[in-house]
């Protein structure tokens, strides 16, 4: 009976694979640190107790296990990079939307003349000339 090959990186149901993978080591982790607490729990009827740090101490690493599944469930199977792309294409025309209250187009050239003479008449009246 020969043994069945599990899909490499780039093989067809690897993200698949690796789904399945994660989420059961995922659980299994969880579920061992859950029996630890438990059985803590039961023993001495309070969780101030070894049993209660050694499953607080292995949720670390089954934490880093459920980020890594959360990682891998959130890839599109064979469509993330590309799909991407074309997400962008598709909204390559669109532009900024209007901001409330605000003048429209470009501010007129008066009006900053009218800020560069201001400015200029305001250091002059500091410093006493003119």
């Amino acid at each position: 009976m020969e043994k069945k090959k599990h899909p490499g990186k780039g093989d067809y149901g690897y993200y698949a694979y690796e789904k399945k993978k994660r989420i059961g080591i995922v659980c299994l982790l969880f579920g061992i640190c859950l029996g630890i607490y438990i059985t803590g729990l039961i023993m001495t009827h309070t969780n101030k107790n070894m049993f209660s740090l050694v499953a607080i101490l292995g949720v670390l690493p089954a934490a880093k296990w459920a980020t890594e599944m959360i990682m891998i469930l959130l890839i599109d199977a064979g469509n993330t990079f590309p799909g991407f792309f074309d997400d962008i294409w598709t909204k390559r025309f669109m532009g900024l939307n209007t901001i409330p209250w605000t003048a429209f187009g470009r501010p007129k050239l008066f009006h900053q003349h009218f800020q560069v003479t201001e400015g200029i008449t305001a250091s002059f009246k500091e410093t006493g000339s003119g």
